[in-house]
């Protein structure tokens, strides 16, 4: 067993909740969706930028971002892009150092 393991069974703090999950698998599988939707979804700005007929309603976290003005182009990033992947063909070793940039950026 993990510590994390003998933590959900001995700790005091995750004991009640090893015990409502333990009982109730639709809690479970309701709570753990709402968790991996709010961590896959945190940073995306406004729901009006989700599309599709399964999106889930708004949640206030997430607007975050300020909403796109009428008539406002959005940045045109494929010249960034293009320079990124100019580079790395260039240098392959920096595709490290690429990763944990985009990690350190998402917070």
């Amino acid at each position: 067993m993990l510590t994390s393991d003998i933590a959900l069974k001995e700790d005091e703090k995750y004991r009640p909740f090893a015990d409502l999950y333990a009982g109730d698998m639709k809690a479970l599988e309701a709570d753990f969706a709402e968790a991996w939707y709010q961590l896959t979804s945190r940073d995306m700005g406004p729901a009006s930028r989700c599309i599709g007929d399964t999106v889930p309603a708004p949640r206030p976290f997430q607007f975050t971002l300020a909403e796109s003005k009428e008539g406002e182009a959005l940045p045109d990033y494929v010249p960034v892009r293009d320079a990124i992947q100019e580079y790395l063909d260039a240098n392959p070793n920096a595709v490290a150092g690429f990763s944990d940039l985009a990690r350190g950026c998402a917070g």
